[in-house]
């Protein structure tokens, strides 16, 4: 039995927008409780089942363990602090970037909310998920479709191959990066005390 918690940092507390975090929140278990669902197909009979949480942490660092996912939440203003190959995210194709490290034990993951609608933002949480979990790159992830395709909008839906992926990596142990929430949480102090190059 694993027990799942996606944790999704938002320092900057971009989900207080709107319906950003309810939308969100309903968008992420919707798609996670049907890959649980999923799972649970395959546990024996008489042990207990998978289960799953969704937390959008705004005000306290998040305490992730090793099987759970941490995902950081940035403005569009920011830099990558994942590592992604360009430090500019208004003017890339980017939204959102997962780095595997020490052969896949350990992971770095952001998503940039170019937008504040959370069922959009909710699909791109599933797939970086699915690279944060299955330790695929983009040329193994993004041809099985579905969530794992290289696009994904608030319409994308599950197909089997992300299922199974997720199912078949639930109880797989990864190293949470947990010095992203001291620099967001640094940039949004330089931020909120009027620094001009907070988001350098």
């Amino acid at each position: 039995m694993a027990n799942v918690t996606i944790h999704i940092a938002d320092v900057f507390e971009l989900t207080k927008i709107g319906s950003f975090a309810k939308d969100l929140t309903t968008r992420v278990k919707a798609l996670f409780d049907d890959c649980i669902a999923f799972a649970n197909k395959s546990v024996k009979q008489g042990d207990p089942p998978h289960t799953s949480n969704i937390v959008i942490a705004t005000a306290a660092k998040p305490a992730p363990g090793k099987l759970d996912f941490l995902v950081y939440l940035l403005p569009i203003e920011f830099h990558s602090i994942a590592g992604a190959p360009t430090k500019d995210n208004l003017l890339a194709d980017h939204w959102g970037f997962t780095k595997l490290e020490q052969g896949g034990a350990a992971a770095k993951c952001e998503i940039i909310a170019k937008l504040t609608q959370g069922d959009v933002i909710g699909s791109l949480v599933i797939h970086e998920m699915l690279h944060y979990k299955t330790a695929k790159g983009n040329n193994a992830l993004h041809p099985t479709g579905g969530l794992g395709a290289a696009t994904v909008d608030a319409a994308s839906q599950l197909n089997d191959a992300n299922r199974r992926d997720i199912a078949a990596n639930l109880k797989k142990e990864i190293t949470p990066w947990l010095d992203g929430w001291d620099i967001c949480a640094g940039a949004k102090a330089r931020r909120d005390g009027g620094d001009p190059l907070w988001n350098l």
